[in-house]
């Protein structure tokens, strides 16, 4: 079972890393045309749909992943169709109301919210995102419930197509803002429609017999284990919309682009976390509590996560201000430090990062979870409120990496407590101990030689990532068992094979 979730993540891996490849093209074009006041506006309208999206899930989307892996899992499919229908029929009427509602309240968001009334076509465009996002949403869990990464990665890649089409393509013609929104409605709206076709085709598919399943039980029991979850997303994503919402009203639009651009690049850390982290919950979903395979499961995930994400991470934190000179020359002047602070956020996966959250929604603690974000947002709220207005995108950044550890702690000790087991603190101190040495090493040489543009990004790129290749089977950070583990799944990564495995065979050379 863990072996085909690892195999799951991996095609979904191959899908992401395909999408996020074309959507960054479509980004970084986008973002070379706009210029940083354009890029600002573009950032701050959609604020409002961000705002909007939190009152339309309900949780039900966790609750539609959890119980399509679950009753799957036990067989029971004719209940589990008349449960997707009902979760599926109910977030996309509230999010057509919601989208409605925002369509409808353009002129007073642009010019009360955020004072510029020329941007009613935008917030008018982008109140079309509200739909498209819930749809994708919505199938997407459906999707990964089921196991069907295949399918889910399809979508992606055609979203990734549409989007870099349609934004590039409009603001060509002149649009400008308006058709960089305009460009992504298209494409959530056309791929969310997709979504909803495969869905419908896989569960025609499915054969068995009648369900005594009413609507009426589905929907209580999708609430029953999502609405915890949603009032948690709730504390969550407001403290999120707290932050964006001050920095609409205190910075100035060029800085905010300096930041879309500097966060543009955040993909390139969580391309590799979200394939583990999406095929997580599902997996843990089908583990009893109190089975060994859980611990076993959890603490492998924070491992190999960690592992790809603190070299990626710390890596492009060396090469920040070549990556900017490269990507974007003469624009965005300070992208680079501000990508610098943005990618501490990522340096946290060895203490649990986003398994621990995985593990203890899976577990259908969605209380927690709710203690959690309010952890969070009690810490969260009084340090935006000194830091943002006073210390502009650097107090906005310094607020999103601190607030949460207090939660992070917090779901450590329950874990502990409850469930009996918790991180691997020697795995991950090895790691730790890995990359930063090699960044320790890596960053002043970087510095010391002197290149810009992509003569520092390959230089920086090559030294850091040797020394990382080198050092972290020497110290024990990735042993001759987890090199065999990943030598066994690597051979659906196609095309990304056979590099894949010169660099594990290196790696298990060295752990020798």
């Amino acid at each position: 079972m863990i072996r085909g979730s690892a195999r799951g993540s991996i095609v979904l891996l191959v899908g992401q890393v395909a999408s996020n490849l074309l959507a960054a093209v479509g980004v970084i074009w986008v973002t070379s045309l706009l210029g940083d006041v354009s890029l600002g506006e573009v950032t701050v309208v959609y604020v409002p749909a961000t705002i909007v999206l939190l009152f339309q899930d309900l949780g039900l989307n966790a609750a539609m992943t959890r119980f399509s892996a679950l009753w799957r899992h036990e067989g029971r499919m004719p209940d589990l169709k008349v449960l997707l229908r009902t979760g599926l029929l109910l977030n996309t009427s509230m999010a057509v109301v919601l989208s409605l509602a925002m369509w409808l309240a353009a002129p007073l968001i642009a010019e009360g919210f955020l004072q510029e009334p020329a941007l009613v076509l935008a917030v008018r465009a982008v109140s079309l995102v509200v739909l498209g996002q819930a749809m994708m949403n919505s199938t997407q869990a459906v999707l990964v419930g089921l196991e069907h990464m295949h399918l889910k990665s399809l979508a992606n890649v055609v979203w990734a197509v549409l989007k870099t089409v349609s934004s590039v393509g409009l603001v060509l013609i002149g649009l400008g803002p308006l058709g960089a929104v305009a460009g992504g409605a298209i494409a959530v709206v056309l791929t969310g429609a997709l979504g909803m076709i495969l869905i419908y085709l896989t569960l025609r598919l499915v054969e068995g017999g009648r369900s005594s399943l009413s609507q009426g039980e589905a929907l209580r029991i999708l609430l029953g284990f999502g609405f915890p979850y949603y009032t948690s997303t709730l504390i969550a994503g407001g403290l999120a919309q707290v932050y964006s919402s001050l920095m609409t009203l205190y910075i100035t639009r060029d800085f905010i682009g300096n930041y879309a651009a500097a966060t543009n690049f955040g993909v390139l850390v969580s391309f590799l976390t979200m394939p583990i982290g999406t095929v997580l919950f599902p997996l843990l979903s089908k583990i009893p509590r109190g089975s060994p395979n859980l611990k076993k499961v959890f603490q492998n995930a924070v491992k190999y996560t960690a592992f790809i994400t603190l070299p990626v991470a710390l890596g492009l934190i060396v090469v920040a201000g070549s990556l900017i000179d490269v990507i974007y020359p003469g624009q965005y002047p300070f992208a680079a430090e501000y990508l610098k602070v943005y990618l501490v956020l990522f340096v946290f996966e060895g203490l649990g990062g986003l398994s621990l959250g995985n593990l203890i929604v899976a577990m259908g603690e969605t209380r927690v979870i709710l203690w959690s974000n309010m952890i969070t947002f009690v810490v969260g709220v009084p340090l935006s409120l000194f830091l943002i207005p006073t210390y502009g995108i650097n107090g906005m950044l310094i607020t999103m990496i601190a607030a949460p550890k207090v939660c992070l702690l917090y779901q450590l000790w329950w874990v502990k407590k409850t469930l009996g087991f918790s991180v691997n603190w020697g795995s991950s101190a090895r790691l730790y101990a890995s990359a930063l040495g090699s960044f320790v090493v890596a960053y002043p040489v970087s510095n010391m030689l002197g290149l810009g543009g992509w003569g520092g990004l390959l230089s920086g790129v090559a030294v850091y990532g040797l020394l990382y290749l080198i050092i972290s089977p020497l110290i024990g950070a990735l042993t001759r068992s987890d090199i065999a583990d990943l030598d066994q799944v690597v051979d659906v990564a196609g095309p990304f094979a056979r590099p894949l495995r010169v660099v594990l065979g290196l790696i298990g050379r060295l752990a020798r």
